[in-house]
């Protein structure tokens, strides 16, 4: 009997807990979405970029930013993520909104140790890459 009680117990803190939660709104959804795909990209490629070049990445990112963000390529990738995360589910986007973060910091940490192994290797004349600008 008291093992009834006990799964009833359980079963209604559950369903209270969950239909107590607040649903998102779907702007909310679209825009973190947005957000999430937006520092995802720039991640990626400072992991990709930041390989060859290490800390001239910095340079290189950011120009090759401004001149694509003239164009509305970069916006409509951004878009697309924004749209598969209001396609979720409402327990799904609570589950992404809170493993995104974590993902994302790990991404991070990889990227600045993908920099200094690449710094690390023209230091040691390893690599020769460098990013310069020439306007001439």
């Amino acid at each position: 009997m008291s093992d009834d009680l006990e799964r009833v117990a359980t079963t209604t803190k559950a369903l209270t807990t969950e239909a107590l939660k607040p649903k998102p709104n779907k702007l909310l959804k679209f825009i973190a979405g947005f957000f999430i795909t937006l520092i995802a990209l720039y991640e990626l490629a400072f992991l990709l970029v930041g390989a060859a070049y290490g800390t001239d990445v910095f340079a290189f990112i950011l120009i090759y930013s401004v001149f694509m963000h003239i164009t509305l390529l970069p916006f409509m990738l951004y878009g697309i993520g924004g749209f598969i995360i209001l396609s979720l589910s409402d327990q799904n986007y609570r589950a992404v909104t809170q493993q995104a973060p974590k993902i994302l910091f790990i991404g991070l940490l990889l990227c600045m140790v993908v920099i200094g192994i690449s710094e690390w290797a023209h230091q040691m004349g390893i690599l020769d890459s460098r990013f310069r600008l020439d306007w001439r």
